[in-house]
């Protein structure tokens, strides 16, 4: 089996053995907006506010992605915490977090020229936009 193969089954299969640290909640203080992400991000409620639709800054800058979508292992950013199980509970648990997730989630179909048509559903769907031509 490849790399590639046996990750994707390590994330499939929910990180077996894999123990929650209950002193990481790094992800849970951001989705709070009690702390930043880092390097060079902002709050959460300012990212939303102020980076939807800056393009160039979206795509310069790729910090803020492992902070706004973490997984249950390190990725690139080194300043980005794993996602422990408990926090992943606690924002699903609580509207106000659960709405955050969602604004990231339209911020980033945003970027990629679509747009969530529904959210009980998760119908995605290509952003109008004057700029395509069919």
């Amino acid at each position: 089996m490849s790399w590639a193969a046996k990750d994707v089954a390590r994330y499939l299969s929910g990180y077996p053995g894999k123990k929650d640290d209950l002193a990481a909640n790094l992800n849970l203080r951001f989705y709070k907006n009690e702390i930043q992400s880092y390097p060079q991000g902002d709050y959460i409620d300012e990212i939303h506010k102020d980076w939807f639709g800056h393009y160039e800054l979206l795509e310069g800058h790729h910090g803020y992605i492992q902070w706004l979508f973490p997984i249950r292992e390190k990725g690139m950013n080194s300043y980005s915490q794993e996602l422990q199980l408990f926090e992943a509970k606690a924002i699903a648990e609580d509207p106000k977090l659960t709405k955050r997730l969602i604004k990231s989630y339209r911020l980033m179909l945003d970027f990629y020229g679509m747009e969530l048509a529904c959210e009980t559903t998760g119908l995605v769907r290509r952003k109008k936009n004057e700029n395509w031509k069919e």
